[in-house]
């Protein structure tokens, strides 16, 4: 648990004029955050974690903490194979609470975000590695900023090489 004063955070808002652009404000806010995390091995190369954030935001001259969010959850998972040569992951995350005003300057909240996201990671070697992920794996379509539609269901996929 904790709490912060921020001097001039920097909170964002759509631009009336131009709905697609942001306009930067500067206020003093006070917050309290309550955190947990929590990781652990579940079963033999089975490792399981979480956290999750809850925020409260007092603005001192602004109506409400512009786009940040009251709540967030993430949880993850990870199983390593084949002498841990490979690696499968699961991640879900969520958020919610998030602030913003319309075209009609009325309040309004975007309403719960989740995100699903799997991955798979195989260490050839020592020095050479493919991953592929597969993000937004359910294809939400969510905006986490007010009139910025998130990316649908995509995945990248490519190597790694270290030296």
């Amino acid at each position: 648990v904790g709490y912060k004063q921020y001097k001039n955070l920097g909170l964002y808002l759509n631009d009336t004029t131009d709905y697609r652009r942001f306009n930067v404000l500067y206020d003093d806010v006070n917050s309290v955050n309550i955190h947990g995390s929590i990781k652990f091995t579940a079963v033999k190369n089975l490792e399981v974690g979480g956290t999750i954030d809850v925020n409260t935001y007092a603005p001192d001259s602004l109506a409400a903490a512009w786009h940040l969010p009251n709540l967030e959850m993430n949880v993850n998972a990870a199983y390593k194979m084949l002498d841990d040569k490979l690696t499968l992951k699961g991640e879900l995350y969520s958020a919610g609470g998030i602030t913003y005003l319309d075209e009609s300057n009325n309040e309004l909240n975007t309403g719960a975000l989740f995100d699903l996201n799997l991955g798979a990671t195989y260490q050839v070697s020592d020095k050479f590695g493919v991953f592929l992920d597969l993000n937004n794996v359910t294809n939400q379509k969510f905006q986490r900023w007010n009139n910025y539609p998130n990316f649908g269901f995509n995945m990248m996929a490519g190597f790694t090489l270290k030296f």
